[in-house]
């Protein structure tokens, strides 16, 4: 990559004391390092705002009160003043040679809006995170790759549906054509749902994999919390209202009843694995209540996500029909969702 390029990073924090200063200084190393760190603080209880105070070159935004992350993203984004977004969590960090490969697509495609970055594991660096978001039936997203040995088999630059939400890099443009995150989702799918209205207002996503980000998963939600469980299926449900054929509400509705039964038999039998031990270690009936809960809410607010949906459909140019052709191009199988 010749041009330089002007890039804001904007992370939120909430008690990432322990990561964020590797996260930070693995970008002011770069080769084209941020021209602005902003860091949104949902008002942590540990020791985050010493260590970011510590750092140099840092405008710390600090929240009263827990805002969300959606909303504390769009914090960042209105704050922030240059052509490229970067939207990291504080539980990463990116590789030495990072900013020289991840700003190539949108120089090479102008229908880029996104860029993804291959991403790895914190602790097992030889292990695929994501290498893209995939879409079961019932728009539970998965990573590409999750947990694979990378032997360079993804090693590809390629067209996405989009990328894995623990690091982000957009243009601005894309902010100022579609609009910021949806606030309402609060915590956990605001980007599959951001980037399905990327992909009805003609904006594509392209797969920088030699920019390598290393990820120490759901440091702060914990792996399968009922919390994470709580705003995954309430917030896949409202993307299926904004973004998928009506009639797909009724037509999912086994692939729904079948993500469950699968990973409700990983319980029971204890498979060894991470997500397994992670499901065992909460209450059987705290799991039942918790999708219970998620699902009144979800119905809850039906009539706003429809608004929104017509709203959406005002400014689209690309139809909900072709949203429901990306579930066969970016395919995950139940097996992809019970690893």
């Amino acid at each position: 990559m010749t041009d330089p390029v002007e890039y804001s990073l904007i992370i939120v924090n909430y008690n990432g004391a322990q990561f964020i200063e590797t996260c930070v200084k693995s970008f002011q190393k770069q080769e084209t390092p941020p021209k602005e760190i902003i860091v949104v603080d949902n008002n942590s209880t540990d020791n985050s705002i010493k260590v970011l105070t510590d750092l140099s070159g840092i405008k710390i935004i600090k929240n009263e009160t827990n805002h969300g992350y959606a909303a504390s993203l769009n914090q960042g984004i209105r704050n922030s003043n240059f052509q490229y977004i970067v939207l990291a969590n504080p539980d990463i960090f990116v590789d030495k040679e990072w900013s020289e490969h991840i700003f190539e697509p949108f120089i090479k495609y102008k229908e880029c809006g996104l860029s993804a970055s291959k991403v790895l594991y914190w602790d097992e660096p030889n292990l695929l995170n994501s290498t893209g978001m995939l879409f079961y039936k019932d728009l539970s997203a998965v990573n590409r790759g999750l947990n694979e040995i990378d032997n360079g088999q993804w090693d590809k630059e390629e067209e996405l549906f989009g990328a894995y939400g623990a690091l982000m890099v957009f243009r601005r443009k894309v902010v100022e054509d579609i609009g910021l995150f949806d606030e309402d989702y609060w915590l956990f799918r605001e980007e599959d749902e951001f980037m399905w209205r990327m992909q009805m207002h003609g904006w594509k996503t392209r797969f920088a994999y030699k920019a390598k980000v290393f990820h120490k998963r759901s440091a702060n939600t914990k792996l399968f919390s009922p919390l994470k469980l709580y705003y995954s299926e309430r917030n896949r449900f409202w993307n299926v209202i904004k973004f998928m054929p009506l009639r797909c509400t009724i037509t999912m509705l086994p692939y729904v009843i079948a993500r469950y039964v699968a990973n409700f038999a990983l319980v029971f039998k204890k498979k060894d694995s991470k997500k397994a031990v992670s499901l065992t270690k909460t209450s059987k009936t705290l799991l039942i209540k918790t999708i219970v809960k998620a699902w009144i809410s979800a119905i809850s607010g039906l009539p706003k996500m429809y608004k929104k949906r017509v709203l959406i459909k005002r400014t689209a140019i690309t139809n909900y029909n072709q949203c429901y052709k990306y579930l066969t191009t970016y395919k995950a199988t139940l097996s992809d969702l019970v690893k």
